[in-house]
């Protein structure tokens, strides 16, 4: 069974700028797109077309809207971040949501929500201080709009494959 998650992808030149940054950071680059997890990579024996029924029902009435991504933080010494810092509200909204129904079980409410896109991983909190000088002087700051949810199998080799997308109101 393979895992799977509910994402907005970030694309075109944001992404390869914050790509330049996963390159050397991430060991999940060139295998998932830049992201920012609404739903995160769960196991379910619910068929994908239950898990579309639900995202399409939660997501129904929500209209796109633009996002900005700027400032780097780090997490638990081991992760990136490059944090949102407008459409928090509404990300934190349609993450809240998306966890009700069949993905409640799947909820680690204890560990808290704060939307960001992933850009580096680290097994050594040492390496975590020039991974974000590094990020810092790159600069990355976007405002960009999002009008598309995508839901995504993970496969065990951490490959993933887009199973839907879902197109929010204008």
């Amino acid at each position: 069974m393979n895992a799977r998650g509910v994402y907005i992808f970030l694309t075109g030149a944001v992404a390869e700028q914050i790509e330049e940054v996963r390159s050397r950071y991430d060991p999940l680059y060139g295998l998932i797109p830049p992201h920012l997890s609404l739903v995160f990579p769960f196991y379910s024996e619910d068929s994908d077309q239950a898990i579309i029924e639900h995202v399409r029902a939660v997501l129904l009435k929500r209209k796109a809207f633009e996002m900005t991504l700027s400032g780097i933080s780090e997490s638990e010494g081991r992760y990136l971040f490059l944090n949102v810092t407008k459409g928090k509200n509404e990300i934190i909204g349609m993450h809240d949501r998306l966890y009700t129904g069949i993905l409640r079980e799947h909820w680690k409410k204890e560990l808290g929500y704060i939307p960001h896109v992933t850009i580096g991983r680290f097994n050594d909190s040492a390496e975590l201080t020039p991974a974000g000088a590094f990020a810092r002087e790159k600069k990355l700051e976007f405002t960009v709009p999002v009008r598309e949810i995508f839901i995504e199998e993970v496969d065990s080799d951490e490959h993933s494959r887009i199973i839907e997308r879902i197109v929010l109101r204008r």
